[in-house]
């Protein structure tokens, strides 16, 4: 079974991957998102922050599951697809990476989160990413807006979610999105 998480990135910009990216079993998608031609429409789980409480009606529709980080009520507790993430499990791992508890800086982002909730999962071989840009002062925060990171990102570390994604790509365990369709092209082409 594959499954792909699909960050806020702007990156996502650089190339209509929505015929790739609907193809994958499942699709992770997190917070704030808007479906196009980049990054696709399917959507199986929804991962939300709590203080993030922005309501798609659509999503309720749509995921077959919601996870929430956190625990304030939001919009999405009601949903029967929805429950809340356990976050001691997944806090532990991440303070050995250097993260702080959760709203303790510096955090994780749900990006992170939500890769490290799959890989704890360990229900998949590969995880495969797109759109996990970091936060950069200057530059565009969301691939959906023009809101440009008016100072570093205090709450979460750049550096460290860097850092975590390497060390899961050197593990094996994470792919991103341009070097999966590069092994599954040069797979077909044996």
């Amino acid at each position: 079974m594959t499954i792909i998480v699909i960050g806020n990135g702007p990156s996502v910009l650089e190339h209509e991957l929505e015929s790739v990216i609907d193809r994958f079993d499942e699709v992770v998608r997190i917070n704030h998102y808007i479906p196009n031609s980049h990054v696709g429409c399917k959507l199986t789980t929804f991962i939300v922050s709590d203080y993030k409480p922005k309501f798609y009606p659509e999503v309720l529709v749509k995921a077959h599951k919601i996870i929430i980080v956190g625990n304030t009520i939001t919009p999405y507790n009601s949903n029967s697809n929805a429950t809340i993430l356990e976050m001691s499990c997944i806090n532990s791992h991440l303070k050995d990476m250097g993260f702080n508890k959760i709203y303790t800086i510096p955090w994780a982002s749900t990006g992170i989160i939500t890769l490290m909730n799959l890989l704890l999962e360990n229900k998949h071989d590969k995880i495969v990413i797109h759109g996990f840009d970091g936060l950069k002062c200057g530059e565009r925060e969301h691939y959906f807006d023009n809101k440009l990171r008016k100072k570093n990102a205090l709450e979460h570390s750049t550096t460290l979610e860097q850092r975590f994604i390497d060390y899961y790509v050197a593990q094996g365990r994470i792919i991103t999105l341009h070097d999966y369709m590069k092994s599954s092209i040069e797979s077909m082409s044996k």
